[in-house]
């Protein structure tokens, strides 16, 4: 192989990983911060009335008493449901609302678990 070659094979590498770490690097707001997917412990209640919710066992469609395996088991069953990528291929109106149902839900386990009072290491 002739140096042309072995650059343009370093360059194509290069630039594949470039837009690969970009896109699973997920979505940026204004100030450089990741979406609502990572929430810190206080910013959860803001951020669950934002989604319209006013209480995770709704969201979880469970009972407010449900233990912590109960919770997870709700968490796992919707978050099948409702995965922005189960939808990708029905369109860009589907996915958005997958997307927000997605962070909602997240959002909703979050703040049971912060009920629960089981540190974010255990989630």
């Amino acid at each position: 192989m002739t140096k042309p070659e072995y650059l343009v094979i370093a360059l194509g590498l290069l630039a594949g990983y470039w837009m690969v770490s970009s896109f699973m690097s997920g979505s940026k707001d204004k100030s450089g911060h990741h979406d609502s997917a990572f929430i810190s412990g206080d910013d959860i209640d803001i951020e669950l009335a934002k989604a319209g919710a006013s209480d995770w066992s709704v969201i979880l469609d469970i009972s407010p008493s449900a233990t912590v395996e109960e919770i997870r088991k709700a968490y796992k069953v919707q978050m099948s449901k409702y995965h922005p990528n189960k939808v990708a291929a029905l369109g860009v109106e589907l996915r958005q609302l997958a997307d927000k149902k997605s962070k909602e839900i997240n959002i909703a386990y979050r703040r049971a678990m912060k009920d629960r009072n089981i540190g974010e290491q255990f989630w």
